[in-house]
C-alpha cells in the first residue's frame, strides 16, 4: 500500500493547532485527502515550537490513528541567536561554522528526538556560506570539500549522536533537494551521508517547467530523481517529497505521478499549511503567491488519490527497466550546459533507468553527468565493439576528449571535427548503433526536435529490447517487469492532445489492454494496428498503463 504523508508547518505547530477544533478540523481534512502519516515541524525560519504544544498535537493525531513523526527545517539559526553576519545566498541558509548556531541546532535535535521515534531534516541541511569564519576554517581545502566535511560533522556531532543519547530507538532521515548537480558545492555528500543516516528521501518537487523561479524543470525529472536515490540509496531511500509551490493542479499531480513512477514507496507531501489552508504562511524567499493554487492542488490530488494508489499497485512490485541514465554521485555539473539534461531524457520518450554506477545495460544515453563513473571509457568502446545502442552527448564527449582519453574511431574523429560553440540541438548517428546528440544552452530546445528525428534516436535505443515507440515531445515511456508480466506507462506532458504507436516484438508481443487512465474521466482506448502494434491517442496532461496479462 503507497503511503501518502504530510508534513505541518511550525507555522501550523504555533497559529493553528494550539486550539483542539483546529486539530480537528485538520484531523477530518488529512483523512478527506487520503493522509495517514505526518511529520509535525518542531522549527522552521527562527520558530520553535513549545514542548507542551507539540506533545498535545502528537497524541491528538495519534489517538486519532495516524503514524506520527517529527520534522525539523533547519534554517535562519545564526539569525536566532543574533548572529547575522553569514555571507549565504540568502537569509534562509544556516553558517554551519558557527558555535552557537549548531549550539541550537542540537537543542532542537534533542527536542524533536524526545517527542518522536523518527523525523526528517528537511533540505537546508547544507551550507554555502563564504563568511570571514568559514573562510578560515577552509583553510586550503577547496569550498566543497570543507563544506561536505562540516556538514558530515555537524550531521554526526550535532544530530545523530544526540539524538540517540535521548532517544535510542529514533529514526533519523535526511532530505535531498532536487538539485543534484551541486549537492557537493552545497555540502551534500550522498555517498557518505547516506551511509550515516537511518533513512534519505529525496524532492521530487519539479513544479511548473514554465517557472524560471522554479528552475524551469521538466516532469520527467522527478522519477529520474527518484530512481537515482533509490539507487545510491540501496534501500534506505524511504520516498519523494513535493509541494503545490509554483505549480498548477496539472504539474502538481505530474509530480504526484512521477514520484510514484520513479519507485517511491512514500509520497510526502508539504504541507498543511500550503494545501489545506486560506493562509499559506512564509514560502520559500517569501512569496506567498507561490503557493496560490495551493488548495486547488489539493483538490486536483483528492480526486486522484485513490488512482495514484492504483497506480503504485500495479507497478510497485515490478522492476523498471529500459535505457541506462546514469549519474556519478558527488559530480558537480553546475554552469555546464547539460547541468540537469537526466531529467530531460524522459521527455524524449526514452524509458530511463536511473543510475549511480555502470550497471549492466543492453542501451545507454551518456551525458556529462556520466563523467566520472569508474570505467567510462572502456564501457563505451566495449559498448561500440560490441553494437550495443549508445547516445552520447557533445558536452561528455569535450569532456573525454580534453582529458585525453582514449575513445573508439567514430567519436575521436568526431570530436576533432565537431569542437564548437553550437547551441542547436542536433542528432548526428555516427555509426547503426552510435549516436551524438548536441544539446542545446537551453535544454527545452531538445523539444522541437522534428518527430521523425526523436523517434529514430528512440528507436535505435530500444531495439535490444524489441520496441518501437513513436510519439511527440514531451510524451513520456516508462518499462516494467515481473516474470512474464510487463506494464508501460506513458504519459502525455502536453496542452494538446498526443497519438502515440507502440510496437512489441520477442518475448513482449502479444496483447496489451489498459489497465489505468489517468484523470479517471478520460476516455481512452486501444486500438490495434497490426499484430504487434497498437495505436493511443492520448488527452493532453494525462497518462495511461497498459499491460500484458497479471
Amino acid at each position: 500500500m503507497h503511503i501518502f504523508s504530510m508534513t505541518c508547518k511550525a507555522e501550523s505547530a504555533i497559529d493553528r493547532f494550539g486550539k483542539k477544533s483546529e486539530r480537528d478540523r485538520a484531523i477530518r481534512w488529512f483523512r478527506d485527502h487520503s493522509i495517514t502519516k505526518l511529520y509535525i515541524e518542531s522549527y522552521r525560519h527562527g520558530r520553535l515550537v513549545p514542548e507542551a504544544r507539540l506533545r498535545a498535537i502528537r497524541d491528538d493525531f495519534v489517538e486519532a490513528g495516524f503514524e506520527v513523526g517529527g520534522c525539523i527545517t533547519p534554517t535562519c539559526l545564526n539569525e536566532r541567536k543574533g548572529q547575522t553576519t553569514n555571507a549565504c545566498f540568502n537569509d534562509f541558509v544556516t553558517c554551519f561554522s558557527d558555535p552557537s548556531a549548531v549550539e541550537t541546532l542540537q537543542e532542537i535535535v534533542e527536542l524533536t528526538a524526545r517527542l518522536f521515534d523518527f523525523f526528517i531534516l528537511d533540505d537546508f541541511m547544507f551550507t554555502n556560506c563564504a563568511c570571514a569564519r568559514c573562510k578560515a576554517a577552509k583553510g586550503d581545502m577547496t569550498w566543497q570539500d570543507y563544506r561536505c566535511d562540516l556538514m558530515l560533522r555537524i550531521s554526526k556531532e550535532r544530530v545523530l549522536t544526540p539524538a540517540r543519547r535521548v532517544n535510542p530507538n529514533v529514526k533519523v532521515i535526511i532530505k535531498y533537494p532536487l538539485w543534484y548537480e551541486t549537492y557537493n558545492a552545497q555540502g551534500y555528500d550522498v555517498i557518505r551521508e547516506t551511509d550515516l543516516y537511518d533513512a534519505i528521501w529525496i524532492g521530487t518537487e519539479t513544479r511548473d517547467p514554465d517557472s524560471p523561479e522554479a528552475g524551469c524543470r521538466p516532469q520527467t525529472a522527478a522519477s529520474w530523481i527518484q530512481g537515482w536515490m533509490n539507487d545510491i540509496g540501496s534501500g534506505k531511500c524511504g520516498g519523494g517529497w513535493y509541494d503545490p509551490i509554483n505549480t498548477s493542479p496539472h504539474t502538481f499531480l505530474e509530480q504526484a505521478r512521477q514520484t510514484i513512477i520513479g519507485g517511491a514507496k512514500e509520497s510526502l507531501l508539504h504541507c498543511y499549511d500550503y494545501l489545506g489552508t486560506t493562509t499559506p504562511g512564509i514560502a520559500l524567499h517569501d512569496k506567498d503567491q507561490e503557493v496560490q493554487d495551493g488548495l486547488a492542488d489539493a483538490e486536483a490530488f483528492r480526486q486522484e488519490a485513490g488512482d495514484l494508489q492504483a497506480l503504485a499497485g500495479m507497478i510497485g512490485d515490478m522492476e523498471p527497466y529500459g535505457v541506462l541514465v546514469p549519474k556519478a554521485p558527488n559530480q558537480i555539473q553546475e554552469g555546464n550546459d547539460e547541468a540537469y539534461l537526466s531529467g530531460f531524457v524522459g521527455m524524449l520518450g526514452i524509458p530511463s533507468v536511473a543510475s549511480g554506477s555502470l550497471s549492466a545495460y543492453v542501451a545507454a544515453f551518456f551525458g556529462v553527468q556520466a563523467n566520472g563513473l569508474d570505467e567510462l571509457a572502456d564501457s563505451i568502446a566495449d559498448a561500440c565493439c560490441k553494437g550495443t545502442p549508445l547516445v552520447v552527448t557533445q558536452g561528455l564527449l569535450d569532456i573525454m576528449g580534453e582529458q585525453g582519453k582514449d575513445l573508439p574511431r567514430p567519436l575521436a574523429e568526431a570530436w576533432k571535427s565537431r569542437r564548437s560553440n553550437r547551441r542547436a540541438p542536433e542528432i548526428l548517428h555516427l555509426t547503426d548503433t552510435l549516436s551524438l546528440l548536441q544539446c542545446p544552452k537551453d535544454l527545452w530546445e531538445l523539444m522541437t526536435l522534428d518527430s521523425a528525428e526523436i523517434d529514430t534516436l528512440r528507436n535505435r535505443l530500444l531495439r535490444p529490447l524489441e520496441l518501437e515507440f513513436h510519439a511527440p515531445a514531451k510524451v513520456s515511456l516508462h518499462l516494467f517487469r515481473s516474470g512474464e508480466r510487463r506494464s508501460e506507462v506513458i504519459e502525455n506532458f502536453n496542452d494538446t492532445s498526443a497519438e502515440v504507436q507502440i510496437r512489441f516484438g520477442g518475448f513482449d508481443r502479444g496483447d496489451r489492454m489498459i489497465k489505468l487512465s489517468l484523470p479517471s474521466s478520460n476516455r481512452v482506448s486501444l486500438c490495434r494496428n497490426s499484430q504487434e502494434g497498437y495505436t493511443i491517442t492520448l488527452p493532453a496532461r494525462s497518462l495511461v498503463v497498459i499491460s500484458s496479462h497479471d
